[in-house]
């Protein structure tokens, strides 16, 4: 039996899923699901329905002032190039999908493992 988060029906999911337009795999990590780029950690829902972005070290500041983005505290310390989203933010599928495009571009941008 495969890994089913509680939240498998989670509507920002389904977005996530409709909206990437890469191939991805997924992987249970962070506590949720991950969406996976070249094998590496694109993007992401915890099973705390909190929307993870990986974005990297050279843009994290600027994405971090946007209003939606917050700090990545996984293990109780920031995560630098992580960010969380609010999802109920992103009332839109472009609100969602530039996100989504944000973490796909980072994590394409790393070699492949």
């Amino acid at each position: 039996m495969g890994f089913k988060p509680k939240h498998e029906d989670n509507p920002l999911l389904h977005r996530i899923r409709s909206e990437i337009s890469v191939s991805f795999s997924e992987k249970r990590m962070f506590g949720g699901v991950c969406f996976m780029v070249g094998r590496n950690m694109a993007l992401g829902v915890t099973n705390e329905d909190k929307l993870m972005i990986r974005v990297g070290k050279e843009t994290y500041e600027q994405y971090l002032e946007e209003e939606e983005a917050d700090v990545m505290t996984f293990t109780g310390r920031p995560m630098t190039g992580f960010l969380y989203i609010d999802h109920t933010r992103l009332d839109s599928n472009l609100d969602l999908k530039k996100w989504i495009d944000r973490g796909v571009r980072y994590a394409a941008s790393l070699p492949t493992k």
